[in-house]
């Protein structure tokens, strides 16, 4: 019997931009994912490691050999808009990251709890427990890639008030959350304060300041968060759960935002 297994394969990320003059691209990270949604995956790390301050930054994204998953390695060139400097200095990250944890490139966990642009609103029962636990049995029904293999990650954003989520799926946590958040900012603009966040395993630190620099209100884990997510979240207002299930789940910061009332939702999946 096949075993389908999960492709990991090396990212090459590379920036310039195009005025006062031609310049060699500058290297920013050598990242291991899953191939596809590369470009979701570049738009969402590099404004998630503050990289750049908006989205619009980035002019264009070029793969040249994109048509080809299974090569060896690919190479990403990202063109910023004139003027835009590349603000390494705004990361420790040695330039290889791998796929199993974002945060182990950095040097420092001091340099980690980097100051986000939006302050999370303070919304007093957002959503019922029971809402939540039941869109934690469908939020996740099209995740193909686990499925096939048992061996991904996924993370999904739900905006309420459409009830359609974008999923995306990678073998490293921070890969899919970065995927997810890049898809999300071609349909909707910054703060994603409207948006749930729901990952497929552990809620680590990394995965709580991404959501949060994108202005997430609450973050869903189906597993445990560690003890620097539950403080993050708490010191951000960001409401975190942890183990949802379809008939529970724990709460461990902002549980303002959640009440005891049964509503049934149906969720439209938007994943590729």
């Amino acid at each position: 019997m096949r075993d389908t297994v999960a492709e990991e394969l090396p990212l090459l990320i590379s920036a310039t931009h195009t005025y006062p003059l031609p310049e060699q691209p500058k290297a920013i990270a050598l990242t291991m994912r899953s191939p596809g949604d590369d470009e979701d995956l570049i738009r969402g790390f590099l404004f998630t490691e503050n990289i750049i301050e908006s989205f619009d930054d980035i002019l264009s994204i070029e793969i040249p050999n994109s048509n080809s998953p299974n090569a060896e390695h690919q190479e990403a060139l990202v063109r910023l808009r004139p003027g835009k400097k590349i603000a390494l200095n705004k990361i420790d990250r040695n330039l290889y990251t791998s796929s199993s944890c974002g945060v182990c490139g950095k040097s420092s966990i001091d340099n980690l709890q980097t100051i986000g642009n939006y302050l999370l609103p303070d919304q007093n029962n957002w959503i019922s427990y029971q809402t939540l636990c039941e869109l934690a049995d469908q939020v996740f029904l099209g995740q193909k890639k686990f499925k096939e293999t048992g061996g991904v990650h996924a993370t999904a954003l739900l905006p309420l008030d459409t009830l359609q989520p974008i999923l995306r799926e990678d073998v490293g946590r921070h890969n899919a959350m970065d995927k997810a958040i890049g898809g999300m900012s071609l349909l909707h603009k910054l703060p994603f304060s409207h948006l749930i966040a729901f990952v497929s395993g552990r809620a680590s630190f990394e995965l709580v300041q991404k959501a949060y620099l994108c202005g997430i209100t609450m973050l869903c884990s189906y597993g445990a968060p560690s003890s620097l997510a539950i403080d993050l979240a708490r010191k951000v207002n960001m409401t975190l759960v942890g183990f949802l299930k379809n008939d529970r789940c724990n709460v461990y910061s902002g549980g303002q935002r959640l009440y005891l009332n049964s509503k049934s939702l149906t969720l439209q999946m938007n994943n590729r």
